[in-house]
């Protein structure tokens, strides 16, 4: 009969006198290499949730991102986030004349006037968005068409040095630490950015997207939809002339083809991982029925005899799958 001793080893002499399995789970670590730990560790700082969350739509005109957005409110209002939509569109044509701020003409790049109104807008609204969030607000979604490198790293840049002030605190005008600093006075909070973008590549759904919009949007109001659909046609021409896609270095994104065929996630984790990733990954944009059946007490419970399982309410099922068959498109 022999006696067991316990002897006390240094870890690393522990992990040097024998190979470490790689599938054994009791290993306690591994030599991981420094390239693949840098990676780690930046994966490690996007994984917590921030206390606010802004999402951005990317995309070029007519490819669905108004219908996006508000699918994503609903949904995540309906999960229980406090969630708004702040769509640089309205903004225009609330604060400007439509004649003169609804046409192709008002989106031509190379106009360096315009060019400057439309980036005061979307920014304008981007700061509603922020003071949103600094009273209360959880998820704020900035639809507009952020379509080109330098308005997302705008917006990036802007959202990184902002900091929010939880209501209900001091107010900075009152001499407490937000002095100067947008929002209501107390604890900051941290706030992140994803984008949000919708690329259509699919002509019948182009088409769809377009008929939609130049009847519904009351930027083509007076136009018939012969001339409301050229003038859609040109302000995408001149968007697609400064539109480039989202790129990894900028940042995290979800990326969705051709309004759900196809999605796309870069840096995505924490709350989005949960909420936003699934949803955008079974988003339909064609009516669906969707048939509650009220089962009878009892209903599944087999009783198996020689010969076979049968169910109490087994012509119940077949009555209910008659009428399915008859109902059902």
């Amino acid at each position: 009969r022999s006696s067991l001793h316990t002897t006390s080893v240094p870890m690393a002499a522990a992990r040097s006198s024998r190979p470490v399995d790689y599938y054994d789970g009791k290993a306690v670590s591994l030599d991981i290499p420094e390239a693949i730990q840098r990676r780690l560790s930046v994966r490690s700082s996007l994984t917590p949730d921030s206390a606010k969350l802004i999402l951005v739509m990317v995309g070029l005109p007519g490819r669905g991102k108004s219908f996006i957005a508000h699918k994503l409110s609903r949904f995540l209002n309906w999960t229980g986030y406090q969630t708004d939509i702040f769509n640089a569109g309205q903004n225009r044509r609330a604060n400007h004349s439509p004649t003169n701020h609804s046409r192709a003409g008002f989106f031509d790049p190379s106009d360096a006037e315009r060019k400057a109104k439309r980036e005061s807008i979307a920014m304008s609204t981007f700061e509603e968005l922020l003071e949103w969030l600094a009273g209360g607000g959880e998820i704020g979604i900035f639809d507009a068409t952020n379509s080109n490198p330098q308005r997302r790293a705008l917006l990036v840049s802007r959202a990184a040095e902002w900091k929010g002030w939880r209501s209900g605190d001091a107010s900075p005008a009152a001499g407490g630490a937000g002095a100067g600093v947008a929002g209501g006075g107390g604890a900051r909070f941290g706030v992140s950015i994803v984008f949000i973008e919708s690329i259509c590549t699919d002509k019948s759904i182009l088409e769809a997207n377009m008929l939609s919009k130049v009847r519904a949007s009351p930027d083509f109001a007076g136009l018939s939809e012969e001339e409301a659909l050229s003038d859609l046609r040109q302000r995408v021409s001149h968007y697609e002339a400064s539109y480039v896609p989202v790129a990894d270095e900028e940042g995290a994104y979800i990326k969705l083809f051709d309004l759900s065929s196809k999605v796309t996630a870069h840096q995505v984790f924490g709350r989005m991982t949960q909420r936003v990733l699934p949803y955008m990954m079974s988003l339909h944009i064609s009516l669906r029925p969707i048939f509650l059946a009220a089962l009878p007490p009892g209903y599944g419970d087999l009783s198996c005899e020689e010969g076979g399982c049968s169910s109490p309410n087994q012509s119940f099922a077949l009555q209910l799958a008659s009428w399915v068959g008859r109902h059902a498109p």
